[in-house]
């Protein structure tokens, strides 16, 4: 599976690969040279923390993306109304997006590609998956390392043995747990980290942080002692939505995404 979406801050579709373009704008196709059966589709939501939600829609056909022309246009239907999502170009992609403070968040929502010259695909379901929130390390704190380790926590997922057991790096039943961590430890000198990094876990509401893994320390001292910005993404995601059967292929996923923001951690080794 391959999300093509460009998404705000961080890319949601580090869940399973971002698709970068070097094409000039005008590479760009247009939708009206395209029937719906030969268009994928690539829905997604994000919920952030105190319900704001961001919707995002990305086509393409021959593997370039489309820019949405004529009378086609993509709709979310929101709390019973339908409201219509913006395109913006940049690197070669079009991705159409929604930014709304809601008053609660539905279960799912319903994308809706509206056409007049070729057939509409009015029913595709992104699901949302169970919100959650983290709970140690608090954000803007000093947290320190031991052994380069320090604990991450969450409010996980009731998991069965057999989910427990599973490969992290799996999507179980359509679902899955990232992480990603952004970070600038140049404190001033030498010598420094500057970076990211991405992991994907179980999502049972606890993981030990392995600095070693993340700053990619491979033996002996790092000789950094600390690490004055570091922060941390949570992705809880889930691909069981469902794609409007007029449409050749694509993907459906909603995420609850929180952040960990302003850590400094001491105690590097």
């Amino acid at each position: 599976m391959s999300f093509k979406i460009l998404v705000t801050g961080l890319c949601i579709a580090l869940l399973a690969g971002c698709v970068s373009k070097d094409e000039d704008d005008e590479d760009i196709k247009t939708s009206s040279d395209f029937a719906t059966t030969e268009i994928e589709a690539y829905y997604a939501i994000e919920v952030m923390a105190e319900n704001e939600v961001h919707f995002y829609a990305n086509f393409y056909a021959d593997n370039q993306s489309l820019e949405l022309t004529g009378d086609d246009k993509v709709f979310v239907e929101i709390n019973s109304t339908s409201e219509a999502l913006l395109g913006q170009t940049a690197s070669g992609i079009t991705t159409y997006s929604l930014i709304e403070s809601l008053d609660s968040i539905a279960s799912s929502y319903i994308f809706d590609l509206s056409r007049t010259d070729f057939d509409s695909a009015p029913r595709s379901i992104v699901t949302i998956p169970q919100t959650f929130e983290s709970t140690q390390p608090l954000a803007s704190t000093q947290v320190s390392a031991v052994n380069n380790k320090f604990p991450l926590r969450w409010q996980g997922l009731a998991l069965t043995e057999a989910e427990l057991a599973a490969d992290p790096e799996a999507i179980v039943d359509g679902k899955q747990f990232t992480v990603r961590y952004d970070f600038d430890c140049r404190n001033g000198g030498n010598p420094n980290a500057l970076g990211s990094f991405v992991e994907k876990l179980i999502d049972d509401g606890e993981h030990s942080i392995n600095l070693n893994k993340v700053f990619g320390i491979s033996q002996g001292s790092s000789g950094l002692s600390s690490c004055e910005s570091f922060d941390i993404t949570l992705i809880r995601s889930d691909s069981n939505g469902y794609s409007d059967p007029a449409f050749k292929g694509g993907s459906n996923t909603g995420a609850q995404v929180r952040f960990i923001r302003g850590l400094s951690i001491v105690d590097i080794l």
